[in-house]
């Protein structure tokens, strides 16, 4: 088992962290399916049926990711990543759960103030490291990243809705930067499409231009992505609801992060 690995390395931090996500993630999102029916009333359960069904997609996801991560990581290096890719993408899962948890009816979590606390801090370190990243790519980024939590700060529902709008921004920028029209369109994933009728890329094109199809991590990013997309169409309905608006950034956050670490190397 991959989490075995770890915990025989020196990387016993990062194990005893996959370890709490892992179990925060069977608190809250394997018990959604069972618990929204019951909880929301059909006309409000109706348009987040996606969202509910994303919480056990990105599930089997973050397994699939974690077990093909024992399989290829072959030295110590390697393993460093691969863990903070499989942590930062638990995080991902997770925040996804407490975001459709948080939805107005709110379902109440059964993690203790602690878990939260433990979650939220994780979160911060994914954006700090996240700053740091964005900063090496175009410093445009960093100062529409830190504009997003400037606002998100201020409070008022103005403020929140410049928040999540910046935060949307963000993800198509650097996805943008990363795979550009221009080079995607000089790729096998363009020239060799099937419908021949698209006017341009793709968000999937994009994605696998930026991972690699054959990446371990194209499998489960391609789920994650939708995820995202999904709750999108959500964010301005809840824009002026502070922690909605506050789950969503942290959680868009560690997807950015997570596209920008796994980028193949000549992009």
């Amino acid at each position: 088992m991959f989490q075995e690995a770890l915990e025989q390395s020196s990387l016993s931090q990062l194990s005893t962290t996959i370890a709490s996500i892992s179990q925060a993630i069977a608190t809250s999102n394997l018990t959604l399916p069972e618990i929204a029916p019951v909880t929301w009333p059909t006309e409000i359960l109706s348009p987040r049926l996606a969202l509910i069904e994303d919480t056990v997609k990105n599930v089997a996801a973050w397994e699939n990711l974690r077990e093909t991560a024992v399989r290829e990581v072959v030295d110590r290096s390697q393993m460093a990543k691969a863990g903070d890719t499989v942590a930062v993408a638990g995080q991902f899962v997770l925040d996804h759960a407490l975001l459709v948890r948080s939805l107005p009816p709110s379902i109440p979590s059964n993690l203790s103030m602690g878990n939260h606390a433990e979650i939220r801090h994780r979160d911060e370190e994914v954006g700090a490291k996240l700053e740091e990243q964005l900063a090496v790519l175009d410093s445009r980024l960093l100062h529409l990243r830190k504009r997003s939590w400037e606002n998100m700060a201020k409070g008022d529902a103005a403020s929140t809705r410049l928040a999540a709008a910046g935060i949307r921004e963000l993800l198509t920028e650097v996805l943008h930067l990363l795979a550009p029209d221009s080079k995607v369109e000089k790729s096998d994933i363009w020239l060799q499409r099937s419908n021949r009728a698209l006017p341009k890329p793709t968000r999937r094109m994009r994605l696998e231009y930026v991972i690699g199809p054959l990446a371990r991590e194209f499998d489960a990013f391609v789920p994650f992505d939708e995820s995202v997309e999904h709750v999108n169409k959500f964010t301005h309905q809840f824009a002026d609801n502070r922690e909605v608006v506050r789950i969503i950034l942290a959680e868009v956050e560690n997807w950015i992060y997570l596209l920008v670490s796994a980028r193949r190397r000549d992009v």
